[in-house]
């Protein structure tokens, strides 16, 4: 929204298309009050149907002249003359205001309308001119919803200056004479309006070398040419078919509503009227915001069936409605329908029109428009001539909107059961969509990418705004029961037998500018990865009037619908919402080969994992989701008989938390010296929940390389286990001589622990709540915060340390947890020493996040141990 409004000229804009509003529904409601107050109910809708429909016929007589000349001359130019021609028939309905001149101000008011059969196509013309085409549709729904905002005003200003000032006379003359000073409220809204219209930029005529030619005009080929420019766009037509029908039942609603309302309440109350009224344009401007948010990145025409089922609802409240209460909520949800139904509607128009011809299509469109509002005018007044209730009038309308609704759905079906989806997929799911604006929004699109679920095709259906048509293989297509629904959304069966076919159909899609859907590796995937990527689309997109456009998709493996194990499908829907995140890449040619398109694939991964990785929490986090979610079970073991469960391994955390606590409050690496073991994963977790950077130090170093590592990393203490440091000493390794003074003992550590200290330990474990327990004894960390240092070897010099974030651990992790795809009953052998990249991360880390079984064994030359921990 804000960056909208801080495009050069749509301020000034805005404030035109609010005061033009006012204005013009200022004389007219002027003259409806006038009638309310002089007519009888029984003749009230006859008489308002007659005022609306002499108001409409000028747009029907000179919106075929209008086209030509918002094309021929500049729009900026047009408006500007308008709004000055707005003055001067402002100024003389006023004339008629004062004098008392019924007739003559309602003639003004007609010649009034004449203007804006000029001033309409040139205004909205200039919209796409001003925002450019990629704002649409967000533009739309802020012009809409300030435009509905000043017909409310005017409706509820004009009507309570009219209730307090009119006299109580049947004459319309002396109505109107005692109201003289709207007229001149409303000079002084033209006179600003004129003012802003110099305040947006000045554009030049799309065709400025066109001719006007009158007879052309008197034959109506003008109006025929914009009618061919509206009839041969399909898209242009269909959306102003629907904004006919809105427009046409909204008239019908304004002009029996008045009648319907003093039918039901015998009250001739304006203001009362006004206001329920009003509370219809309040809901237009609301449900014109709600719309332009939806179509803020791309037009979302999904959302129109919907707009056109709440009128329905709406109209028929409407009709059986016997309160004002409900009246006023009739008449609001009639409005919040209609401005989703008719933004994107709008903005489809102006998206699908080249700007040369800008105007004639508007005027074309316009010209359509206002004969379905004459048309439904004149069927009300035959309705009443039939004595026909106003009650049954809304009914009616209802009907045909709820045709229109049907018939909506009908042609939008991928794009109406999108929407339908999109809270069922954000029940269980945090989605995200990326690069949605590499969609082009018309033109023929090859959408190619990972296939991981059975569902693969409805999450790329919700990301897409436009309709997309799946090619599926024969035996799914075949199926009896399912035939029927993949016919209605015009999916393309490819296999054995019709393959040619199936090419060939895509071809024709494509060129007929539809977008198409296609998972190039053939099958869903076995583990998450992206297989080879056949080259069968090749052929059909070969030469074609399109673009492809690579997609990936994340997080749906481990959903239900994958081929992920049990147990991964378990651990993932125990976290709660899954992160599922479709991004669209920028479009490539036609003519791109498979390798091309996997490589662009593969990129889209690479910022989709960035992307996901940056939501995750450190891994000691998740570590305590899973310990807590299954205490009981076994999850670490070593060569030495030690054997923890989830509780065990919590209940050590605490105990080496308070113990190491005050020895290394002020410190932020802390080394590490111990073997593959269960103790060793406990001392990495407690120092990952105290927010410190643990520091893994390679113990078959040499005594300078072990010291370099330890003043590099800044460490001032050591942890390790005293009857570790005698073993390495038995192979040579001598530590107490070097870095003695750094070294604390975890044999030192546990004295002390008394029996109750466990079972208190145990029991907190056991029954705290996880988010008590992160809160007293995890310091808070974030994903880009330090774990932990590695060294390398020092084979080629000094050994290099490596700093690796929370997000470099969770990356590895995630990733190997998704290739292994582990069991329930998968057990993992941890032989590799934790100073090691592997031996850290996949065999100590990995097990520890996902809740699976490490067997450690701290020599991994031991051949002996090794067998026999494997057995």
């Amino acid at each position: 929204m804000k960056s909208l409004l801080k495009i050069n000229g749509f301020l000034p804009f805005l404030a035109i298309m609010f005061i033009n509003a006012s204005v013009d529904l200022g004389h007219k409601i002027t003259i409806q009050n006038v009638l309310v107050k002089s007519a009888d109910s029984g003749a009230l809708i006859a008489l308002t149907s007659l005022v609306n429909l002499l108001i409409l016929l000028p747009y029907v007589f000179l919106f075929s002249a209008s086209g030509y000349l918002n094309d021929k001359f500049s729009r900026t130019r047009i408006t500007r003359i308008c709004a000055k021609l707005g003055v001067a028939l402002t100024a003389l309905i006023t004339l008629g205001y004062a004098c008392g001149w019924f007739y003559f101000a309602f003639f003004m008011t007609i010649l009034l309308a004449a203007q804006s059969a000029i001033y309409s196509p040139a205004k909205y013309g200039l919209i796409k001119k001003i925002v450019g085409a990629k704002n649409l549709g967000a533009a739309n729904g802020l012009v809409q919803a300030l435009t509905i905002i000043a017909i409310l005003l005017s409706s509820l200003v004009f009507s309570v200056i009219f209730e307090l000032f009119a006299t109580r006379s049947s004459d319309a003359g002396e109505l109107m004479s005692s109201v003289w000073f709207i007229g001149v409220l409303l000079v002084a809204g033209s006179v600003l309006e004129t003012y802003y219209s110099y305040k947006i930029p000045f554009f030049d005529a799309a065709q400025p070398q066109a001719e006007f030619n009158k007879d052309d005009y008197l034959k109506l080929r003008y109006l025929r040419q914009n009618l061919n420019f509206v009839l041969k766009d399909k898209n242009v037509l269909l959306c102003t078919l629907g904004l006919s029908m809105f427009w046409a039942v909204s008239q019908l609603v304004i002009a029996t509503f008045p009648a319907h309302y003093k039918s039901l309440s015998g009250s001739d109350n304006v203001m009362v009227i006004q206001v329920i009224l009003a509370l219809s344009a309040i809901g237009i401007a609301l449900g014109s915001i709600f719309a332009g948010s939806y179509c803020k990145k791309h037009i979302e025409l999904g959302i129109v069936p919907f707009g056109a089922f709440g009128l329905a609802l709406a109209l028929m409240v409407l009709a059986n409605a016997h309160s004002v209460f409900w009246l006023g909520t009739a008449s609001f949800f009639f409005g919040f329908s209609g401005g989703i139904f008719i933004v994107p509607l709008n903005a489809v128009i102006q998206f699908f029109t080249a700007d040369e011809r800008m105007g004639r299509v508007l005027a074309g469109s316009n010209f359509i428009q206002n004969i379905f509002m004459v048309l439904f005018l004149l069927i009300a007044i035959i309705l009443v001539h039939f004595a026909v209730a106003s009650g049954e009038i809304f009914v009616m309308a209802a009907l045909c909107v709820l045709i229109c609704g049907i018939f909506g759905a009908k042609y939008l079906p991928q794009l109406f059961v999108r929407i339908l989806l999109i809270p069922f997929m954000k029940f269980g799911y945090q989605v995200h969509v990326d690069g949605i604006e590499n969609i082009p929004q018309k033109g023929g699109v090859l959408l190619l990418g990972n296939h991981i679920s059975w569902i693969d095709w409805a999450v790329v259906q919700l990301a897409c705004p436009r309709g997309v048509r799946f090619v599926m293989h024969r035996s799914y297509y075949d199926l009896w029961y399912l035939k029927w629904f993949f016919k209605i959304f015009r999916v393309i069966p490819i296999g054995a037998g019709v393959s040619k076919s199936a090419i060939e159909s895509i071809r024709e899609a494509l060129n007929a500018g539809e977008v198409v859907g296609l998972f190039p590796e053939g099958h869903i995937s076995y583990n998450g990865r992206i297989d080879e990527f056949q080259g069968g689309f090749e052929l059909a997109a070969h030469d074609t009037n399109s673009v492809i456009v690579p997609f990936y998709i994340r997080g749906l493996w481990g959903s239900t619908f994958s081929r992920a194990s049990e147990h991964y499908k378990r651990t993932i829907s125990q976290s709660g919402k899954n992160a599922l995140r479709v991004s669209f890449g920028a479009p490539i040619e036609a003519n791109s080969k498979a390798h091309e398109v996997k490589r662009a694939v593969t990129e889209l991964s690479f910022f989709s994992w960035g992307k996901y990785l940056a939501s995750l929490k450190p891994l000691a986090y998740n570590w305590l989701n899973q310990a807590k979610r299954s205490p009981f079970k076994r999850v670490a073991v070593d060569s030495t008989g030690v054997s923890f469960t989830n509780l065990a391994m919590m209940s050590a955390v605490l105990i080496l938390r308070k113990r190491l606590k005050s020895r290394i409050s002020s410190e932020e690496n802390i080394g590490i010296i111990l073997p593959s073991s269960v103790i060793a994963s406990a001392v990495n977790l407690t120092l990952f929940a105290m927010g410190k950077t643990s520091v893994n130090l390679n113990y078959t170093l040499s005594e300078e390389n072990l010291i370099y590592c330890a003043d590099k990393a800044n460490i001032r203490t050591i942890i390790s286990s005293r009857k570790f440091v005698e073993k390495l000493k038995s192979k040579g390794f001598e530590l107490e001589s070097s870095i003695g003074d750094r070294l604390v003992y975890l044999e030192d550590l546990s004295e002390g622990v008394s029996k109750n200290e466990r079972i208190a330990c145990a029991l907190k474990s056991l029954l705290m709540p996880k988010i008590l327990f992160r809160a007293l004894y995890f310091k808070p960390h974030a994903i880009d915060d330090v774990a932990t240092i590695l060294f390398s070897s020092g084979s080629e010099g000094k050994p290099k340390g490596v700093v690796l974030t929370h997000k470099n651990i969770m990356a590895n992790v995630r990733q190997i947890s998704e290739l292994i795809n582990a069991t329930e009953h998968d057990a993992i052998l941890a032989s590799l020493p934790i100073f090691h990249c592997f031996g850290l991360t996949v065999t100590t880390l990995f097990p520890l996040n996902d809740g699976i079984l490490s067997i450690h064994v701290p020599d991994p030359t031991d051949a002996f141990s090794v067998g026999k921990m494997s057995a």
